[in-house]
């Protein structure tokens, strides 16, 4: 199983799935711009703001470790600069172009994200701090880098449904996900706190009596965020490594049976084997395997197509739009000389083709 996300993960995660990036808009002269995308600028604060952002989670404040970790990774801050300009300019390029994909991020679905993530916050105070320590001025600036993120989505949800598999493609890909499955069993589970048994119980009678449905009691009740809103479903176990306790009990479940209070070191589970699959002799024919096995297997299909679709999407835009990008100020706070890390990765390198051509010699 999974554990649950803490608070701050929660936030930490949704800034890294939105790229941990924004672009502020026009500003005082003194705050010169890194790029522009038909005219809207990039402020190069938020460029060094970003970077440094991302050097202190990772306790690179001092030059040394910094320079070493670039020169491990083969980069220079001129480098790592351009990589995160990239993402700012990428984008800017959604906010700009997403309407032509006919997407947009409403104000309440940004509302809706927001205070579904602040709710995991015990109080402003903690929401305010967490804001901070991943790289947000207010919760304005969070909201802005939150339609961002929506618009991005939107976009590669778009592209996902445009995708067209072809059925040859799809029954051997079918065919490779029944050989996987064959003998699994697909679960839905409701998580409790350990010290929460009387609530599960309760739960557990009222969906044994049919006073209460499962998958709205685990939208309902289940501490595990991950996959309450999707009444209780953590896929089927032959793609999923369970915790001992609950694969236990799942075994021993046939379809559509509901187990006792299951307890893990995740807490208090029930269970409920939603499905079980065994592949059919005829794999000759789409119609042979179940149709939510066969969608699962188009959606895939098409995500994989689609991350290809995204990076031609934005290259195209990019062509349509009027991009200016200027280089690495000299006096970026990052910005450090890189001779002698370069040096001692080359020595390294240089020592260690010496000894292998030595080894070979003796050979």
């Amino acid at each position: 199983m999974t554990s649950k996300t803490s608070t701050r993960g929660l936030l930490l995660g949704f800034v890294a799935a939105a790229i941990v990036a924004t672009v502020a808009l026009t500003g005082c002269s003194s705050d010169p711009y890194a790029a522009k995308v038909n005219g809207v600028e990039i402020k190069e604060s938020e460029i060094t703001k970003t970077v440094e952002t991302i050097r202190n989670n990772y306790s690179m404040t001092d030059n040394d470790t910094w320079g070493q970790w670039l020169s491990t990774l083969g980069m220079t801050p001129s480098s790592y600069r351009d990589k995160i300009l990239d993402s700012y300019i990428e984008e800017e390029i959604v906010n700009q172009y997403a309407s032509e994909k006919g997407c947009e991020a409403t104000d309440d679905e940004i509302n809706e994200q927001v205070n579904k993530i602040k709710s995991n916050f015990s109080d402003d105070s903690a929401w305010k701090e967490a804001l901070t320590s991943a790289g947000f001025e207010s919760e304005d600036d969070y909201r802005t880098r939150l339609k961002t993120a929506i618009l991005q989505q939107k976009v590669y949800n778009k592209l996902t449904e445009e995708q067209v598999i072809d059925d040859e493609t799809l029954l051997a890909d079918v065919q490779t996900k029944a050989d996987t499955l064959d003998g699994g069993k697909k679960s839905s589970h409701i998580l409790f706190s350990s010290d929460d048994e009387a609530t599960a119980q309760e739960v557990l009678n009222k969906i044994n009596s049919g006073e209460l449905d499962f998958a709205e009691a685990a939208k309902q009740y289940s501490t595990d965020s991950g996959s309450a809103s999707d009444g209780g479903n953590v896929g089927w176990d032959k793609e999923t490594t369970f915790v001992d306790a609950y694969q236990t009990a799942l075994d021993g479940l046939s379809e559509g049976q509901v187990s006792g209070l299951v307890t893990s070191d995740y807490g208090i589970h029930i269970i409920k084997c939603t499905e079980v699959f065994n592949k059919p002799e005829d794999t000759s024919s789409l119609s042979n395997f179940p149709s939510d096995i066969v969608e699962e297997v188009r959606k895939s299909d098409q995500e994989t197509k689609a991350s290809s679709a995204y990076t031609s999407w934005i290259s195209e835009m990019k062509e349509k739009a009027n991009i200016e990008r200027k280089d690495i100020p000299s006096n970026a706070s990052y910005n450090i000389d890189m001779s002698k890390y370069e040096s001692s990765s080359s020595s390294s390198t240089d020592s260690s083709s010496s000894s292998d051509s030595s080894s070979s010699s003796s050979n």
